[in-house]
């Protein structure tokens, strides 16, 4: 029995802490007394730059701007296609960018989910890109090429995602459309959208 995806799940994202399809979300960090605003130095004033303005010079990227309006699409409008069209422009911009590819992969396996009972072609269409997304994104975390992620975010989505692609089989397994289709009612059924997979698979082999 499918499980309504009415709202729309969603991996962890900086700063948010969300129900998720593809990644469990990190805890929130400790309270921390509240600091006085920083005063800006005047511009003939000598000393070294502050941090905090280099770490917040990515997020003027136009790459970055379309991983954030695909957050807005996705959690706030509930509108799963508009934010994969958003990632998709992210990763084009910046193809090094493994947050959105993460993104991007995990909302790919959510619509092959959806899918899946009406339009079961484009489920597997959608499904192998998704696996294809999380794979791209294990391999851009492991080397570190992050945009937006701190350590922790990073922990755990390789965590998800090593999970996730361990589940699934390698790609000669799933290029057969029935173990496919069986790879994605497991995956479904590991982030709570199906009560059992629907094709009986278990994702073991039967013995001789």
């Amino acid at each position: 029995m499918t499980r309504s995806l009415g709202r729309l799940a969603w991996p962890a994202w900086v700063g948010l802490v969300i129900g998720v399809a593809g990644c469990r979300a990190p805890a929130p960090p400790a309270a921390t007394p509240s600091a006085p605003p920083a005063v800006a130095a005047p511009p003939d004033s000598a000393g070294p730059t502050p941090g905090p303005a280099a770490a917040a010079e990515p997020e003027s990227s136009p790459a970055v701007r379309q991983y954030q309006e695909a957050q807005n699409a996705i959690t706030a409008q509930q509108d799963l296609e508009a934010g994969i069209a958003r990632l998709e422009q992210a990763v084009a911009l910046d193809p090094g960018f493994a947050e959105a590819w993460y993104q991007l992969g995990t909302a790919r396996l959510t619509a092959a989910t959806e899918a899946r009972p009406v339009d079961p072609r484009r489920s597997l269409t959608l499904f192998r890109a998704g696996v294809a997304g999380c794979r791209r994104a294990l391999a851009l975390a492991q080397s570190g090429s992050l945009r937006v992620w701190d350590a922790f975010e990073l922990a755990d989505a390789v965590a998800d995602l090593r999970e996730t692609l361990d589940l699934l089989g390698d790609d000669a397994r799933l290029a057969d459309d029935a173990a496919a289709r069986a790879a994605l009612d497991r995956w479904a059924h590991l982030k709570g959208y199906t009560e059992e997979p629907e094709s009986g698979d278990t994702g073991t082999e039967e013995k001789p």
